[in-house]
């Protein structure tokens, strides 16, 4: 059984043994007190398996076929070796008729030990520029020209400075 479900079980055994009201033991176990009331009543009924959920040990009903797995193994393995695993999930669409998703079809591949084509890069990160030591050091100037007095007297140059030696 997992924590929670022991904690269920433990919060059944205190309301039986009137620690607890039924109203306190769903608020320590985030559940309304009609659900508190219909666990009590399972555990009654099934014992310690009635705090178990009810969809233990089935299979989900969405989950692939092993036919479906194993047919996707072997197309990987023959017909499509060497595509990547986006590539292969768009053939299995368009020529072979099986629609899944890309990390549907990525699990199934790791699973049957399947590595991807090619190892994924570490994204390259651009080079910064070292910072100087002091303040005043690394002055950037920039001129901007443009008839500042609406051409009632000479062509001016604005100039700018910024001083960008620590950021």
């Amino acid at each position: 059984m997992s924590e929670r479900e022991w904690k269920r079980l433990d919060g059944v055994g205190r309301v039986q043994q009137g620690l607890l009201s039924n109203g306190e033991a769903a608020a320590l176990l985030g559940v309304s007190a009609r659900q508190m009331r219909r666990v009590r009543e399972r555990v009654a009924e099934l014992g310690q398996s009635g705090v178990l959920h009810g969809n233990r040990g089935r299979a989900p009903v969405n989950r692939l076929g092993e036919q479906v797995r194993a047919r996707v193994v072997e197309l990987r393995l023959d017909k499509y070796t060497g595509f990547n695993d986006q590539h292969f999930t768009e053939k299995l669409a368009e020529v072979e008729g099986l629609v899944l998703s890309r990390p549907t079809v990525r699990r199934m591949l790791r699973a049957a030990g399947i590595s991807s084509k090619r190892q994924r890069r570490a994204p390259v990160h651009r080079r910064r520029r070292a910072r100087r030591a002091q303040a005043g050091m690394m002055i950037l100037w920039d001129g901007s020209q443009h008839p500042w007095l609406e051409e009632r007297g000479p062509q001016l140059c604005l100039m700018g400075a910024l001083d960008d030696a620590t950021g």
